[in-house]
């Protein structure tokens, strides 16, 4: 998979967003709440991720949309992880 800082510069967390099929580098090029970096998960080709980069993270916000849930869950699931469980519908 393509790993994609969209914001990088060191801050103490991470949102960490995992988009669906057919999306690339642009889905979301907003800002991002402040004390944040912002890293995109796209181009499932290859299922490799690099976890070396979540290591300076003092907390991740891990977020996932359409198949990104599948490949996040994948991804994660041998992974410890403090949670939290919501759905939006609007």
């Amino acid at each position: 998979m393509k790993q994609q800082f969209i914001v990088n510069e060191n801050r103490p967390g991470l949102l960490l967003f995992f988009a669906g099929w057919g999306c690339d580098e642009n889905l979301f090029a907003e800002r991002v709440p402040s004390g944040y970096d912002y890293m995109l998960c796209y181009d499932y080709s290859s299922m490799d991720f690099d976890f070396s980069v979540l290591a300076n993270y003092q907390s991740i916000r891990l977020m996932a949309w359409s198949m990104g849930v599948w490949v996040a869950a994948k991804t994660f699931l041998d992974k410890l992880f403090k949670s939290e469980t919501f759905n939006c519908i609007r």
